[in-house]
C-alpha cells in the first residue's frame, strides 16, 4: 500500500496462478481486507504480505482462516497495517493442512 500524499491511496494485491485471486480489497485505518475468490470450505485461506518485492513474500500466521469461516463470514481475510508502512504487497495462499499456529 502506498499513501499517494493527497488523501487516498494505492494498493497492489499479487497473486499467480497457484493462489486463489483476490476478490476485493478495502483499506482501513489500521486494517487491509482482501476478499478471497472461490473459497472452498475444507481448505484454509491466509494473507502473504511483502514491502519489497525484491524480498520473498511472508505469511501472517494471525491471518489463518478455514474456508468455511470465510464463506458463513465477510469471505474476507483482514491483515493489521504496520505503523508508517510506506508500501505493501499482499497475496492470498491456500492449505489443504490446518496450519500450526
Amino acid at each position: 500500500m502506498t499513501d499517494n500524499g493527497d488523501g487516498t491511496v494505492t494498493v497492489t494485491v499479487a497473486g499467480d496462478a497457484a493462489t486463489p485471486e483476490p476478490a476485493s480489497i478495502s483499506v482501513g485505518a489500521s486494517t487491509v481486507r482482501v476478499g478471497v475468490s472461490g473459497a472452498k470450505a475444507d481448505r484454509w485461506y491466509a494473507l502473504e504480505k511483502t514491502t519489497d518485492l525484491a524480498v520473498d513474500f511472508a505469511v501472517d500466521v494471525a491471518t489463518w482462516t478455514k474456508g468455511s469461516d470465510l464463506l458463513a463470514g465477510t469471505g474476507e481475510l483482514s491483515i493489521v497495517l504496520d505503523e508508517n508502512e510506506p508500501a505493501a504487497f499482499y497475496r492470498v495462499v491456500e492449505s489443504d493442512v490446518a496450519p500450526s499456529l
